[in-house]
C-alpha cells in the first residue's frame, strides 16, 4: 500500500489488512474461485504455445483531487486486450476495505475486446494525503498482476484526538475511561445532536469545551471477554461529515484464566489413556455449575466425545479450581483430534469458560 506522511487513517484499516474482494460478474465468481473449466484454461494456456491476452489501460491512476472527508469518489479504469488470445480477470485486490472494484462484462475479453473496472473509495475514514492501490490479477503469461492507483486529499470538517478511543488491555474490574477531543474545523459553530453507540457495553457522555467538544467513553463490565470493537456515530450539523465515526478498541482479559489456555494430550495408543491438569482462577469466587465436551477426528465431529473425556474438578479454594481431565483413545479409529471443552460458571461476568484440547489417536 503506497501512502505519504501525512496520511492518517481514522478507522477500518487499523490493522494492515489486504481483503481479496470478490469480483462481481455475470459468471458470479468470486476471487480465485473458478469454473473447472476455466481452470483448465487457463492451466493449457499458460503451459502451452497458444496465444494469450494481454491487457493494456488507457490510464492507470485516477486523483480525485481535493475532497471533503465523508465524500465518496467513484472512477473507471478502461482496459482492451491487446494480446492475440483470451484475457482472464481473476480477481483484484484492493489495498483497504474503503474501496470496492467491479469489473464489467464477464470473466473472459477476446482480442481488441475492452471493459472496465469500477472503483469506488469512501474518504470517511481518512484525513491528509490518501493513496490506495488495487493490483488487477489476469491469465497472462508475463506480468499476470498489474496496479492501479487512486490518490486524493482529504480535508475534514471535524477532527478527533485521539482518532479512536483504545482502552488497550484490561481487567473487567479495572475499565479506565476514555476521553476524544472533537475539533471544529468548520467556519460556523460545531453543534452536537445526538451520540449512536451500543449502550449495552458503553458509558458516553460529551460536553462543550470552547469551540469544541470532550467526549467521555467507559466500558460497561458487561463488555464481552476478549477483542472488543464497538463505534460511536457523533451526529452534528457538519454538512461533509454528519456522522463522525469514533472506533472503540479494548482487550478484556477473562475474570476467570485457565492455565494453561489449551491442552496439548500428546500420543494415545488404541485403548490408553492422557491425563492433564488446568488450574482455574478468578479475582472473585466462582463455581463450576456443569460442563460439555466436542471432540472432532479428522475433522468430523464425533458423537462419543462426552464418553471419551472425563473432568474432575478440586477446589482449592473460592477462587480457584484445580481441574483433571482425562482422554481416552477408544481404538478402532486413529487420526487428529480436536475439541473443544466449555464450563457453565456462575461468573455473570463470565459465565462460560472454553478450553481447546488437541491429541492423536493411533
Amino acid at each position: 500500500m503506497a501512502s505519504y506522511p501525512r496520511a492518517t487513517r481514522l478507522v477500518g484499516c487499523l490493522a494492515s489488512l489486504i481483503p481479496l474482494l470478490a469480483v462481481a460478474t455475470s459468471y458470479s465468481t468470486a476471487f480465485g474461485a473458478k469454473k473447472p473449466e476455466e481452470n483448465a484454461g487457463n492451466r493449457s494456456n499458460k503451459l502451452t504455445n497458444e496465444p494469450a491476452g494481454v491487457i493494456s489501460f488507457q490510464n492507470s491512476m485516477t486523483d480525485f483531487g481535493t475532497v471533503n472527508r465523508g465524500q465518496k469518489m467513484s472512477t473507471t479504469f478502461t482496459f482492451v486486450n491487446i494480446g492475440k488470445g483470451p484475457l482472464a480477470i481473476q480477481g483484484v485486490q484492493a489495498s483497504c476495505d474503503c474501496t470496492t472494484v467491479t469489473p464489467t462484462k464477464g470473466k473472459i475479453f477476446g482480442p481488441g475486446e475492452t471493459g472496465t473496472i469500477e472503483v469506488n473509495f469512501d474518504s470517511k475514514d481518512y484525513t491528509g494525503k490518501v493513496t490506495k492501490a488495487l493490483t488487477v490479477i489476469t491469465n497472462e503469461r508475463s506480468m499476470s498482476d498489474r496496479t492501479l492507483s487512486i490518490t486524493a486529499t482529504v480535508n475534514s470538517e471535524l477532527d478527533a484526538a485521539p482518532p479512536l478511543a483504545d482502552f488497550g488491555t484490561v481487567s473487567p474490574n479495572n475499565l479506565a475511561q476514555q476521553t476524544i477531543r472533537v475539533k471544529n474545523r468548520m467556519k460556523t459553530e460545531l453543534k452536537i445532536e445526538k451520540l449512536r453507540y451500543n449502550g449495552e457495553f458503553l458509558d458516553v457522555g460529551y460536553a462543550k469545551e470552547g469551540a469544541d467538544y470532550v467526549i467521555y467513553v467507559k466500558l460497561k463490565p458487561t463488555a464481552p471477554i476478549g477483542f472488543f470493537k464497538e463505534t460511536i456515530w457523533v451526529e452534528n450539523n457538519s454538512t461533509a461529515l454528519p456522522d463522525l465515526p469514533i472506533p472503540v478498541r479494548a482487550t478484556i482479559e477473562n475474570q476467570i484464566a485457565a492455565a494453561p489456555a489449551y491442552v496439548e494430550f500428546g500420543s494415545i495408543a488404541a485403548t490408553k489413556k492422557s491425563a492433564r491438569q488446568v488450574a482455574l482462577s478468578s479475582l472473585n469466587g466462582f463455581d463450576v455449575t456443569s460442563n460439555s465436551i466436542e471432540l472432532n477426528l479428522n475433522g468430523v465431529k464425533s458423537e462419543q466425545g462426552i464418553n471419551l473425556m472425563q473432568i474432575i474438578l478440586t477446589p482449592a479454594n473460592k477462587n480457584s479450581k484445580n481441574m483433571t481431565l482425562e482422554l481416552q483413545n477408544p481404538g478402532g479409529k486413529s487420526g487428529n483430534v480436536h475439541g473443544k471443552i466449555t464450563l457453565l460458571t456462575t461468573n455473570p461476568q463470565q459465565k462460560n469458560v472454553t478450553l481447546d484440547f488437541y491429541a492423536f489417536f493411533r
